[in-house]
């Protein structure tokens, strides 16, 4: 599945899981295993806000499509955006 169909289909449970993936997988302010996974950098000011966390908007948007069912890895890179404004619906927000 590329990432264009995997935001067709992202739901709310996947944003959870990949909260719940970056509670156990990263520690404070560190994360490091998201940008390792989701093979993007650490942003320069845009992060998301997701009841009450911030968290790096682009990898952030990323993994939610990951968990979502994006499998192909070759994809052009997706604006910031892209990736999360789909995500509004469920409760993610732009932080400031």
């Amino acid at each position: 599945m590329t990432l264009e169909d995997a935001l067709k289909v992202v739901g709310a449970s996947h944003v959870i899981a990949a909260v719940d993936w970056i509670d156990n997988q990263c520690t404070a302010e560190d994360f490091c295993n998201l940008y390792r996974r989701t093979g993007r950098k650490p942003p320069r000011h845009r992060y998301v806000e997701y009841e009450g966390r911030r968290y790096p908007a682009k990898a952030f948007g990323y993994l939610v499509l990951q968990i979502a069912g994006n499998t192909v890895q070759t994809d052009s890179d997706l604006t910031v955006n892209m990736v999360t404004g789909p995500l509004k619906k469920f409760g993610v927000k732009a932080a400031r």
